[in-house]
């Protein structure tokens, strides 16, 4: 993970069930091993950290498309 993201990368996540579009953000750590077995990595719109099960990277493009749309809701 650490190798393929770098921090600053755009990503869409999700908090609970992997369900539905999710929600956008840019990663703002490297991923870490976390109590046991789980990989999270902390992202800048959210609290907390984010397991890497529940996290996968966007392009810019989309990123951004997302973040106008959210805009105009």
């Amino acid at each position: 993970w650490n190798a393929k993201v770098p921090i600053g990368t755009p990503v869409r996540y999700w908090r609970g069930a992997r369900e539905g579009a999710g929600r956008v953000g840019r990663t703002r750590t490297t991923a870490q091993h976390l109590n046991g077995n789980a990989y999270v990595v902390w992202i800048d719109s959210t609290s907390g950290c984010v397991s890497l099960t529940h996290v996968e990277p966007i392009t810019e493009e989309e990123y951004e498309a997302e973040v106008q749309n959210q805009a105009g809701s």
